[in-house]
């Protein structure tokens, strides 16, 4: 699996994130995603089946399973995971790249995207 630390300008930035990311798409904005679920917000990828973004905010349980053993400081204020499968080297570039391009609207300051996993 991997993962994207996405941090926001403010605090409590979490929210905001997921709600323009969750409107942008409905709207149609963001051509490439759809939504699937809306808690945890899941995004699936338009011309890859199976391929899929799931989000948790900062302080949730789903959080805090996923960050796992990584020490973060500060906290990023959303996790995005993408499973493990062929394709999800691709969906991280899909991510960051769609996360570069819309940083101001979505209020993203930073993403980090740790190289290893800590559990081994």
């Amino acid at each position: 699996m991997h993962v994207a630390f996405i941090y926001t300008g403010k605090v409590t930035g979490g929210k905001p994130f997921l709600s323009t990311l969750q409107r942008r798409t409905d709207r149609g904005e963001l051509r490439t995603w759809k939504v699937k679920r809306k808690q945890p917000l899941t995004l699936v990828h338009t011309q890859y089946p199976g391929v899929y973004l799931e989000f948790a905010i900062a302080g949730t349980k789903r959080f805090v399973r996923a960050i796992g053993a990584f020490r973060l400081l500060p906290e990023p204020a959303v996790l995005a995971s993408i499973p493990a499968g062929p394709n999800s080297a691709q969906v991280l570039g899909f991510l960051v790249g769609m996360l570069a391009r819309e940083a101001e609207p979505f209020g993203v300051a930073s993403v980090s995207i740790p190289l290893s996993d800590p559990k081994r």
